[in-house]
């Protein structure tokens, strides 16, 4: 049954949208803003052997509203090149993520590694998840807090032929009350797992410890070539990590 479920309770507004840009020859820079309503399903029955058999008549959360606000700026017409160019944003939200780690990314993350961190556990093994909101049975939503910057260089070698550098740190931040309802479910679904038997905790043995925040860094590099007109090469090494 897993550790917790995805109970988004679906589209009831759109978001609103909105943006001031200034565009001169030497810079760009704009700020943006975004409204978004969370919504949730039903709560479920309370039962934790089936945490995804919710209920109608138990009721939901209320909807809250969440949102977004960007700053980017960029500057042109730099010392190193003609065409050269130097980009900076910063993104913050609550109970908006997607607006910080956005596109098709999906809201799941995982990483294995070596160096088991104690006898019997087997290498290392993280799971986070992105979530708008967390809530329990009768609980009210606790909206996620979300931040990320990021930078770029683009270097014009020839009018065919430029690199770019680039870099961002993203982190997901849940409240105390989000964490405490996450470690709980963690806990009873790794105890269930551990042993079975007893129900012990597993939060004290084989390494587990459960924190649900997390952040993400990540340093690039891409090179292009463009022989004509509306038509480039392009190769790309990317390094992520998931802390």
């Amino acid at each position: 049954q897993g550790v917790w479920t995805n109970s988004y309770g679906g589209n009831v507004a759109p978001d609103l949208v909105g943006n001031v840009r200034i565009d001169q020859k030497a810079f760009t820079f704009q700020v943006s803003g975004a409204l978004h309503t969370v919504s949730a399903n039903y709560y479920t029955n309370g039962n934790p052997a089936a945490p995804s058999t919710v209920l109608e008549p138990s009721g939901h959360p209320d909807a809250k509203l969440g949102g977004s606000v960007l700053a980017g700026l960029q500057l042109k017409n730099l010392p190193t090149g003609p065409g050269d160019k130097f980009s900076v944003d910063a993104t913050w939200s609550k109970g908006a993520t997607k607006y910080v780690i956005g596109g098709v990314t999906g809201n799941n993350f995982d990483i294995f590694g070596g160096s088991p961190p104690s006898p019997g556990s087997y290498q290392t093994f993280a799971v986070t998840q992105m979530f708008d909101a967390v809530y329990g049975t009768g609980s009210q939503l606790e909206l996620t807090t979300a931040w990320g910057v990021r930078a770029a260089f683009v270097h014009n070698w020839s009018p065919n032929w430029e690199t770019g550098v680039f870099a961002s740190y993203s982190k997901i931040d849940y409240n105390t009350n989000a964490t405490n309802g996450i470690c709980a479910a963690q806990a009873r679904a790794v105890a269930g797992l551990v042993n079975t038997a007893t129900g012990a905790a597993a939060s004290q043995g084989n390494g587990y410890s459960c924190n649900p925040d997390f952040a993400i860094i990540q340093v690039g590099t891409r090179t292009g070539w463009t022989p004509v007109k509306n038509l480039t090469f392009s190769a790309e090494v990317l390094y992520t990590w998931l802390d």
